[in-house]
């Protein structure tokens, strides 16, 4: 039987893109050997079907499970920590009351797309900042509305940003912001694509940062680490969901 090292590691040298996934059984097909699970995240009683899961696992309604999520591979269950405390996939509450936005089929697309729009950031009026001494932020509040509802529909594969570059750097360094009075930017700043001034540029998100996004912890904003060069975005901003329906 393979070690989890054994299972990890080459998915993760494949595609550079692993992701650590929390959630509960709520369906065991033993035909199929599939699960349907409600991750972290997914509102009411949604769950993503056909799951994998290993060999060693008996799986069981209610199981806490752990799963790796590769981009292009699906999701394998490595196994449970014992039954789920009551009331562990409730959403948080978020910042603001916003109905799901509408999810609509993108003829040259497999997947589905969720649009969303932007609020004017909240520490400049005429851009979204980026540079030592600076925290550009794009405030979306029904962004985690929008993940929850995609969680819905099946496998969320994809994440976008589009960006307008305004001047400065040719990139822009993006990063998680936490949702709070004193907002700070938290974990390592991912690296977009080079950018052309006043060209709308869809950018890619990390996966890992839909769980945070998706339970409204943070928003997306601009590095102001010493190393971020200055560059000024536009507040127009809208991020696109890619869902795998299964």
């Amino acid at each position: 039987m393979p070690t989890v090292a054994q299972v990890v590691t080459p998915l993760a040298n494949a595609h550079n893109s692993l992701y650590w996934m929390v959630g509960i059984v709520s369906a065991v097909n033993t035909t199929t050997r599939k699960l349907s699970v409600q991750f972290r995240g997914q509102s009411g009683s949604a769950s993503t079907p056909g799951v994998d899961y290993v060999m060693s696992y008996s799986p069981a309604v209610g199981d806490k499970v752990h799963a790796i999520s590769a981009e292009e591979r699906g999701i394998l269950v490595l196994g449970t920590t014992g039954p789920s405390p009551a009331q562990m996939m409730a959403p948080m509450a978020m910042r603001a009351a916003a109905a799901p936005p509408d999810a609509c089929a993108v003829p040259e697309g497999t997947g589905t797309h969720v649009r969303l729009g932007n609020e004017a950031d909240g520490f400049r009026s005429a851009l979204v900042a980026q540079g030592l001494g600076l925290l550009g932020v794009w405030t979306m509040p029904d962004l985690a509305n929008a993940i929850q509802a995609a969680n819905a529909l099946g496998l969320v594969v994809g994440m976008e940003i589009e960006l307008t570059l305004l001047h400065g750097a040719t990139y822009a360094m993006l990063t998680l912001v936490t949702d709070s009075p004193n907002p700070q930017a938290v974990g390592t700043p991912y690296l977009s694509r080079t950018l052309t001034v006043n060209e709308p540029t869809r950018v890619r998100l990390p996966l890992g940062w839909l769980d945070a996004l998706g339970d409204g912890l943070c928003m997306i904003g601009l590095s102001n680490a010493d190393r971020a060069p200055q560059a000024g975005f536009s507040v127009d901003a809208c991020v696109y969901l890619t869902v795998e329906t299964v």
